[in-house]
């Protein structure tokens, strides 16, 4: 087979040092905040959504 083009592969590595490891509790504090609240914004457009098709049929 004949030789193909020549291209330079990068690894990229990404890791924490452990004096930065800080960032982590942020996640898991949130990680019982978030569902709720994306349920509760979805409950609160659907309920919005019926009331606005309601009113649309009076006029």
């Amino acid at each position: 087979m004949g030789a193909g083009p020549k291209v330079r592969i990068k690894a990229v590595v990404y890791s924490l040092s452990p004096l930065q490891q800080d960032t982590l509790p942020g996640m898991f504090r949130d990680m019982l905040g978030k569902p709720w609240i994306k349920t509760y914004g979805h409950w609160n457009s659907l309920l919005y959504y019926k009331e606005k098709e309601k009113m649309a049929h009076r006029y």
